[in-house]
């Protein structure tokens, strides 16, 4: 898989952005690092977003690749050295997720719910959350549409997580923690 491919998956996944905030960053947005991005989101508002470890790394190399230096050359451009239209990027997805021959539905947007969805799974919270996601403070309603958990995923949450269950044992209790 081409480099760009690489870093532009990575980097969605990361940071759960929307199709139309990555294709509108440029280089000057990305400081790699601070391990940040400056995204205009909705409404023209700006905010600044984490970028992780592996999918800066991805950007590193696949920039590397690239003779574009000047701030407002496109992050992520097509083979022209073009922006990425929001339908390149869609299509991109689509035909990797064909490659690799996932039998689910796969566009940028389920990338987004991905990051929301794991970014709690792997402990972040609901607020720092409608952060990095650009939802408005008062509407924490959109911020949960990304909250499904599966019944096995809140039951694993709730076994790891369980006050009474971790609590020292008590007269005639093992101490035991359920499964």
């Amino acid at each position: 898989m081409p480099q760009r491919d690489v870093a532009v998956i990575l980097f969605m996944v990361d940071t759960g952005l929307r199709v139309g905030e990555v294709v509108g960053l440029s280089l000057g947005d990305i400081d790699l690092e601070a391990a940040r991005c400056r995204v205009l989101g909705k409404g023209a508002k700006e905010r600044v977003v984490p970028v992780g470890r592996r999918a800066r790394s991805a950007l590193q190399q696949s920039l590397a690749l690239r003779n574009a230096v000047a701030a407002d050359a496109p992050l992520f451009g097509g083979s022209t050295g073009h922006r990425l239209s929001i339908g390149g990027l869609q299509n991109l997805v689509r035909r990797l997720a064909a490659r690799g021959s996932l039998d689910v539905r796969c566009s940028p947007h389920v990338l987004r719910h991905t990051f929301a969805r794991t970014f709690l799974a792997n402990g972040g919270d609901v607020f720092s959350l409608q952060r990095i996601l650009g939802h408005s403070p008062a509407s924490l309603e959109i911020t949960r549409r990304y909250i499904h958990l599966l019944d096995d995923d809140l039951r694993e949450t709730h076994r790891r997580a369980s006050p009474v269950d971790h609590l020292p044992a008590a007269d005639g209790d093992t101490g035991t923690t359920p499964k």
